[in-house]
């Protein structure tokens, strides 16, 4: 009796363990697929629900996966196009820590990359875009230069002002951004608000130079001359005049 007990025993002990271990087995393996899933399959991942606004896809994604930089800042792209605030927030925060990561290895290493993306990018973006949202999500991280320019000098002011985004010229004016920066062609935001942005956008910028007095007369001149002779200047063109009266 003793040893039936025993014998039986084993056996349950025996199939115990070839039940565990089938189990434990599969887990591992799917964990195995999951770590070996090709770069491209989820960066397509990625960027497909970047460009559908899918915060919990984008979140989940970026919680099970590590992606590079570079993969972050495409998604991040087009959710700035897009105008998905929601989505901005949760990649500006992994894209934070994908560069510091990279960054860290890249001097451990002792190299030297270029891959590293320029502060104020998706800021113009954002301002080509209209979106105040994005804008405001972009301001809350440190590192994003509201005032940047890239290649041909364009601030997210001059791009602003340049397509009339009346919210976002108001909203980056309440940030201190820089008024007076001029861009390759050496245009001031104040002259392309005056020749394409409309009598609004004018406004506004004339209204942060102004209240404080720090527009020089020189450019207002300057922005009348834009504005002489082409059609749809009307509005503007007396409103700078008044401002050279004011002066």
């Amino acid at each position: 009796m003793p040893s039936r007990l025993l014998i039986l025993s084993l056996a349950c002990w025996l199939a115990g363990r070839a039940t565990a271990r089938r189990i434990f087995g599969r887990r591992t393996a799917i964990e195995s697929r999951r770590r070996t899933v090709p770069a491209r399959i989820l960066y397509t991942l990625l960027y497909s629900a970047s460009q559908r606004g899918q915060v919990d896809r984008v979140t989940a994604l970026l919680a099970t996966f590590q992606f590079r930089n570079f993969a972050v800042q495409d998604a991040l792209c087009i959710a700035v196009w897009n105008d998905y605030a929601g989505v901005v927030r949760v990649l500006q925060a992994a894209a934070a820590a994908a560069l510091t990561r990279e960054t860290s290895s890249i001097i451990q290493r002792n190299a030297r990359t270029s891959a590293l993306p320029t502060a104020g990018f998706h800021a113009r973006s954002a301002s080509a875009v209209g979106s105040v949202d994005v804008l405001a999500e972009l301001s809350s991280f440190p590192g994003v230069l509201m005032n940047a320019s890239l290649g041909c000098g364009d601030t997210p002011l001059h791009i602003a002002c340049r397509l009339g985004q009346t919210q976002v010229v108001r909203r980056l004016i309440a940030a201190k951004v820089p008024l007076g920066p001029k861009n390759a062609a050496c245009l001031t935001p104040l002259d392309l608000a005056a020749v394409f942005g409309g009598a609004r956008v004018l406004r506004e910028v004339l209204r942060a130079l102004l209240v404080p007095d720090q527009l020089p007369r020189v450019q207002l001149i300057q922005a009348l001359a834009l504005c002489s002779g082409r059609s749809g200047c009307k509005k503007t063109s007396a409103m700078l005049r008044w401002a050279i009266q004011r002066k």
